[in-house]
């Protein structure tokens, strides 16, 4: 969008980005020529796909005559090329700065046309994200930086060999984003008490130089306090669906099954650290004062908050906190 010396981020041709398909290096310029020829799925990785958005919600906003009673409308959009291009290229890569810059375009004819339709004084916007991102591991490995690899699957290999040889048969059924899932049918069937071989392998697992806690699911079923760590883990933390052991790796580390060159390009998301749970939340509109708030902030204190804007009943599972910084006239 802009000219290169325009870029914080003056590197192109990284090695820590991945070639998409149709490219032979991950530089500009992107064509859809390149990397959508017979493969659409590739347009969620260009701005393009955040200004098919835009373009819905302007259309949403005129045909639905959203904000033109005085019913609450509700409109949520999310901008999800970011997330997607940041697995493959990079926090720090020139393409994902480039996407943000024109993200700010997006937004910047939303707000007009929310101004058009609605009003200024009309409408109450918040902005987030569910999620940041660690750097390329690779990068912070060659910058001598904690970071680096783990092949998680593997280990759970090794973990269910030693299980064979004590209790005569694996019972770790498969590992899904850090999460051990374990084969409760055969370990009911060996007489076998569950909590116990969870906390076992819970165990095993933190011996693990590169494994920064890992704690099981009858731990935070009981609501035991935990330390700092455990407790990130117990909020996302599900009965239904999470695993036996969770586990957190170290800073700047992920799982990979494979050592591949493409193994070691681009990065994902899905810890404890600050690099992945700091995101930025920003409020506009209905009269709001400018302001900063430099405190943490929990993502159910959102929900918590508009209930306040709406004056309805807060929801009696609800947990989270009104952002008083808000509130106040």
């Amino acid at each position: 969008m802009l000219p290169l010396q325009r870029y914080s981020r003056t590197v192109d041709n990284s090695p820590y980005e991945r070639v998409l398909p149709g490219k032979t290096a991950p530089v500009f310029p992107y064509t859809m020529a390149e990397i959508g020829l017979e493969n659409y799925s590739h347009f969620v990785l260009t701005p393009f796909a955040n200004t098919m958005l835009t373009d819905f919600a302007k259309e949403a906003l005129v045909g639905e005559a959203l904000g033109k009673d005085e019913n609450t409308d509700v409109l949520c959009l999310s901008y999800s090329t970011p997330d997607i291009a940041g697995h493959e290229f990079g926090p720090y890569s020139l393409e994902l700065e480039d996407i943000y810059l024109r993200l700010d375009k997006e937004l910047e004819l939303l707000f007009s046309t929310l101004d058009k339709e609605v009003g200024k004084k009309n409408y109450l916007v918040f902005l987030t994200a569910d999620h940041a991102v660690v750097p390329v591991p690779q990068q912070l490995v060659d910058a001598r930086l904690p970071g680096g690899y783990l092949d998680v699957d593997s280990l759970t290999e090794v973990a269910n060999t030693l299980l064979v040889k004590k209790y005569g048969e694996k019972l770790i059924r498969k590992e899904k984003n850090l999460n051990l899932y374990f084969n409760r049918d055969k370990i009911k069937s060996l007489g076998l008490d569950l909590p116990a071989i969870q906390d076992e392998v819970a165990e095993w697992f933190r011996t693990n130089p590169m494994v920064q806690t890992a704690v099981s699911a009858h731990v935070m079923d009981a609501g035991i306090t935990l330390n700092t760590w455990g407790e990130m883990i117990a909020n996302g933390y599900t009965k239904e669906r999470s695993g036996d052991v969770i586990m957190i790796l170290k800073p700047g580390l992920i799982s990979r099954s494979e050592d591949s060159k493409d193994a070691h390009q681009g990065t994902t998301h899905g810890s404890a650290f600050n690099y992945d749970t700091h995101v930025p939340l920003l409020w506009y509109g209905n009269r709001l004062k400018p302001a900063s708030v430099v405190r943490p902030i929990c993502i159910t204190d959102i929900s918590a908050t508009l209930v306040h804007f709406m004056e309805l009943q807060r929801p009696a599972s609800m947990t989270g906190t009104p952002i008083e910084e808000l509130l106040r006239k």
